[in-house]
């Protein structure tokens, strides 16, 4: 199936998880059943399984079906599934002002956790796939820009993110300060771009989240996270003129319908976009 190592667990985790359903007396065991994915959603449901997380196991279970196809097991087609609402996920897409304040919050956190939550709103990136960047996956183009490598990431196809003149400085002044001063008491040599203080290994994924969640209260936006930033990342560039195929490309979204959920025009950008219209015309 393609699939990067953090996926490759997913599908573990949720093929294993079916497979204890399937064998319990909750399951019909008929693998000709098309209702076999939406009985295990049910299920799931019924163990009171958060929403986003009964959407995410049907996903990986169609994937772990089309794996038993193509090993000759014979599954039946899968009717399409009517998916839980999750009622509490309400999509936050911060504004310019919003932002620039979390990033002068999150300054005051320590580093590296600082640099690396101030670069997200440059770059677009998940928190997973800063935290997982090396010292060698940035490298400068022909064109003089510098480009970060992300390698492994969601949907398993390697991309380059070119990086924002504000992301550059940051990492600029990350690297000749901060990380020099760290690296100068480290007991260990960091190939980590964000290395942990004093163990050879990124950062745990669990504090990273911890320190976002107490820049994004000392700024007052209890509603911002790591994944809020890279909807503004997306929202700011379609605002700049960027055109929808290629933010998709930047971050690493081959599903165009999956991507136009992470676009929330304002009210003055549907004006402006008149506006344009109405000058060509």
């Amino acid at each position: 199936l393609r699939l990067a190592p953090r996926s490759l667990d997913s599908l573990k985790d949720w093929s294993k998880r079916f497979a204890r359903w399937y064998d319990s007396a909750e399951s019909p065991k008929t693998p000709s059943s098309p209702k076999l994915l939406q009985l295990f959603g049910d299920s799931l449901v019924k163990a009171k399984i958060k929403p986003s997380s009964v959407r995410v196991a049907f996903t990986w279970v169609r994937q772990y079906f089309e794996w038993l196809r193509a090993e000759g097991v014979a599954v039946a087609e899968q009717q399409k599934c009517q998916l839980p609402r999750d009622k509490k996920a309400i999509q936050f897409t911060p504004t310019e002002e919003e932002v620039n304040r979390f990033v002068g919050s999150a300054l005051l956190e320590p580093q590296p956790y600082s640099a690396l939550l101030c670069l997200l709103p440059f770059t677009g990136l998940r928190d997973s796939e800063a935290i997982n960047l090396r010292d060698e996956d940035g490298e400068v183009g022909n064109d003089g820009r510098i480009y970060l490598t992300i390698k492994g990431p969601k949907n398993g196809h390697d991309r380059y993110v070119p990086l924002h003149e504000g992301g550059v400085q940051l990492l600029k002044n990350y690297l000749e300060n901060t990380r020099k001063t760290l690296d100068s008491v480290r007991l260990y040599n960091a190939v980590w771009l964000f290395p942990h203080a004093t163990k050879p290994q990124r950062l745990d994924r669990k504090l990273v989240e911890a320190h976002m969640r107490n820049a994004r209260d000392k700024a007052g936006l209890p509603r911002l996270t790591c994944h809020a930033l890279r909807r503004y990342f997306v929202t700011s560039g379609m605002r700049n003129g960027m055109d929808k195929a290629t933010i998709a490309k930047i971050i690493g979204h081959t599903n165009l319908a999956v991507f136009d959920r992470y676009y929330s025009p304002t009210r003055e950008d549907l004006g402006k976009a008149m506006a344009n219209a109405e000058r060509r015309t």
